[in-house]
């Protein structure tokens, strides 16, 4: 009994901790969608700090904007070569047909 109750209580607590693993990646389009603004600033924070800036000037407030737009542009680069692969990928498996006519000694040939 002492054993089982233990298990129960073990997997309890461990639904409860760690991230979601639905959850968004940070940095991509669906967390900026539902992150908070403090939250992005916060997951941005860190590289304006790495360069030097001060917290709470105007520069750190301006690096954490552009680090922003800066994932934001990377995000979209990535979204449209992923198009362009699942484009590539539906054109090369697309099946071509070909439909041939005889008049006289001429043969036209159509594919599509």
């Amino acid at each position: 009994m002492r054993k089982s109750c233990l298990i129960v209580l073990s997997v309890a607590l461990a639904a409860c901790g760690g991230p979601k693993a639905d959850a968004p990646a940070p940095g991509s389009e669906e967390w900026f969608a539902t992150a908070t603004p403090k939250a992005q600033a916060q997951f941005f924070r860190a590289a304006c700090e790495v360069y030097g800036l001060r917290k709470g000037s105007p520069e750190f407030a301006q690096c954490i904007r552009e680090e922003a737009d800066r994932r934001h542009a990377q995000n979209r680069a990535m979204e449209e070569r992923a198009t362009e692969a699942r484009r590539a990928v539906l054109t090369q498996n697309r099946t071509t047909e070909t439909h041939c006519s005889d008049f006289g000694s001429t043969r036209t040939c159509e594919s599509y």
